[in-house]
This record gives structure tokens, sequence and C-alpha cells, in this order.
């Protein structure tokens, strides 16, 4: 895996094997390589690759086993391929609560709105 200037790189690792359990290159109950391993493989500080882990953790696509690492959970709900259901719990990631998110969104829907009224 090579990562690519501009994007951060927890992102790019999580999506990097969400799509490779997607595609269905990675099996329901394999294991990810560890945290260790896969921060000296791609030249990444650990917890960068744990932020990553972790957000696949939080989508259901991993389960952490004491002792094993991360096995590969099947993933059967839609919603979660959903790009902007990703999007959402990216941003919930970074500390953003529900709330706010739809309070910013709808303010940009607002503005979106305005500014292509063909009235103006």
């Amino acid at each position: 895996m090579k990562l690519l200037p501009g994007i951060p790189a927890y992102l790019q690792i999580k999506d990097y094997y969400k799509n490779l359990i997607d595609t269905g290159a990675l099996k329901e109950g394999d294991y990810l390589p560890s945290v260790r391993d896969t921060s000296l493989l791609i030249g990444v500080n650990p917890n960068t690759v744990q932020r990553a882990f972790s957000m696949l953790i939080e989508l259901g696509y991993l389960t952490p086993i004491s002792g094993k690492g991360n096995r590969i959970n099947k993933v059967d709900n839609q919603e979660e391929n959903d790009e902007l259901y990703q999007l959402i719990q990216d941003i919930k990631f970074n500390g953003y609560s529900l709330q706010e998110i739809k309070k910013r969104v709808e303010k940009m829907i607002e503005k979106e709105e305005k500014e292509n009224d063909p009235n103006k």
C-alpha cells in the first residue's frame, strides 16, 4: 500500500482494508496484520494504524480479539457501504455529534439552495 499526499493516512488505511473486505479479498474470520506489522509495512506511526483499525471496528468490519488481533466480520448492512454513511461515520469519529453534523449540513444546504435559486 502506498499512501497519497493530501489525504490523512488513517483514512487511506481504513479505506484500503475496507475495500479488501468489501471485495472479498479478505474473508470473514481472517485476521488483519497486527498494528505494529502494518505500521512497519506502510511506514507510519502505530497510532495512525490503530486509528484506522478503530474506525473499522466502529463500522462493524472488525472485532478485536484479545491476544489474537482484529478478526474480520461479515458485513451485511448495505447502509455501511454507502459513501454518505461512511462520511458521517468519519466525521463522528473526529469528535462531532450527530446534532452538530445535522446543523452544519442544514446550513450548507440552505446556502446552496440560495446560491442556486433560479429566481435570483
